[in-house]
This record gives structure tokens, sequence and C-alpha cells, in this order.
């Protein structure tokens, strides 16, 4: 029974691909850009998740820097986070990185 059903399961996958080999893909601007498109549109995907994750961690550091304000409100000065400066420089280029995508993507798109 299991043998059958693999030997049919192999036959589909011929036909299958007996059918896409007649498949032909218009040479046009179109197609010749998508993979420009589908590796922007990834890499976007990692910026804009980095941003995101960027963005939690900045609001963490001020919720302790607010607990500490509130814990002791006589003080005058904090020390910043550790990790303040490198968050503030990544979302920079973050930022600078989508407005870079939007330009390469608006001639492809449009």
């Amino acid at each position: 029974m299991e043998i059958n059903r693999l030997a049919e399961a192999n036959n589909a996958f011929r036909r299958f691909e007996k059918e896409l080999s007649n498949f032909s893909v218009p040479d046009n601007r179109a197609n010749k850009l998508m993979s420009l498109l589908l590796s922007s549109l990834e890499s976007f995907e990692l910026i804009s998740t980095r941003y995101t994750n960027i963005r939690d961690k900045i609001q963490e550091i001020h919720k302790e820097e607010w607990a500490q304000r509130r814990a002791e409100p006589e003080r005058k000065s904090w020390p910043a986070h550790p990790d303040e400066r490198y968050c503030y420089a990544a979302i920079r280029v973050d930022v600078e990185s989508l407005f870079m995508f939007g330009i390469i993507i608006r001639p492809v798109v449009f």
C-alpha cells in the first residue's frame, strides 16, 4: 500500500515537473529586478526587526532610569546607562538604512 502511494506521488511529481519545464518567464524589467526586490525586502525585514528590538531596549533603559529617579529624588545626576549610546547609534544607522532602502526600492516599484 505504501509503495503504491510513493509510486503515485513520484508520478504526480514527474507530471508537475514536466508542466513546469514548458513554463517560460517573460523577459521584462520586473522579472529582472525581482531578485533585487526580494533581497531588499529581506533586508528591510532585518532592519525593521532590529529597529524594533533596539526601541524596546531603550524603553527598558528609560524605565530603569525613572525607577532610579523615583528611588533617589534628591540626587542631582545619575550615570548614563552603558548601552544607551550604542542603542542610539544603532537606531541612527537603522533609520539611515531604511531611508536608503526607500531610495533604492522606489525606482524598482514605480
